[in-house]
């Protein structure tokens, strides 16, 4: 038997293949590294005990047409000759031969075609179907579409309820909130001219060195480390700090010139 083994792309790459649980998709991997030339697998309980998954998942198997089970114990993987071609001079014949004769459907049949297809098939079936078909027709356009829909149908507003009160954030169904709110501008943070420039604005005595270095050594973030979006309500933060006689930040107040003398 070989020691290597290939798996087919065009068997286990399918939707049939990924609809069915992860489970059952493993087990088919280590199945399929278990067969032997002819792609039996005599110790297919024992894969299940060493994976340590329901043994439900066999029988998935077989229900989706992977694998087929013999009351022997031993199981065949159907579609064996579409993973592996083994060369004559390598081949070993399976040791369970009363199982291979038994084979009675058809092996490596793809998951996607019918297995009871009709055989009273009509021979007059047309054969002058156009080829020239656009590619840019839509499938999904239906039959039934009526040609009289009015042009004129008001528009309907979805914020309010039939009251006309305007609805909560919970009440719009499917409706984001932050539809309407333009994007929020790119924080950069200001020189030092910049801040002396709104606070002799505002006429706050704030010391604007003091400030930019206080931020920068914070990396521009505020308590608990959130990010600062507007130095600007950060400085009239400050203000109204000073303004209760804290100094949270550690910072000074340019002091103004009273009577000509500056404040000590």
């Amino acid at each position: 038997m070989g020691k290597r083994r290939m798996i087919s792309t065009d068997i286990v790459n399918t939707d049939a293949f990924h609809r069915m649980p992860r489970d059952a998709q493993l087990l088919y991997f280590n199945l399929c590294l278990a067969g032997d030339d002819d792609g039996f697998v005599a110790n297919a309980q024992l894969t299940v005990t060493m994976l340590g998954i329901p043994k439900k998942h066999l029988k998935i198997l077989a229900d989706c047409g992977y694998i087929t089970l013999f009351d022997s114990g031993v199981c065949h993987i159907r579609d064996w000759r579409s993973h592996n071609y083994i060369r004559p001079d390598r081949y070993t014949p399976t040791r369970y031969q009363k199982e291979k004769e038994s084979l009675a459907a058809p092996r490596d049949i793809p998951r996607d075609i019918p297995r009871d297809i009709p055989d009273d098939i009509p021979d007059d079936i047309p054969n002058d179907i156009p080829n020239d078909i656009p590619d840019d027709i839509p499938h999904d356009i239906p039959h039934d579409i009526p040609h009289d829909i009015p042009r004129d149908i008001p528009l309907v507003d979805t914020s309010k309820d039939k009251s006309g009160k305007v609805k909560s954030g919970k009440e719009k169904e499917g409706e984001s909130v932050c539809a309407d709110k333009p994007p929020r501008a790119h924080f950069s943070p200001p020189s030092v001219d910049a801040v002396r420039a709104y606070c002799r604005e505002r006429n706050n005595g704030i010391d604007p060195q003091r400030f930019v270095d206080y931020y920068t050594a914070n990396g521009w973030s505020q308590g608990r480390g959130k990010p600062i979006r507007d130095w600007q309500a950060a400085v009239r933060t400050w203000e109204r700090r000073d303004g209760d006689g804290r100094d949270d930040h550690g910072h000074g107040r340019e002091a103004p010139a009273i009577s000509g003398v500056l404040r000590l």
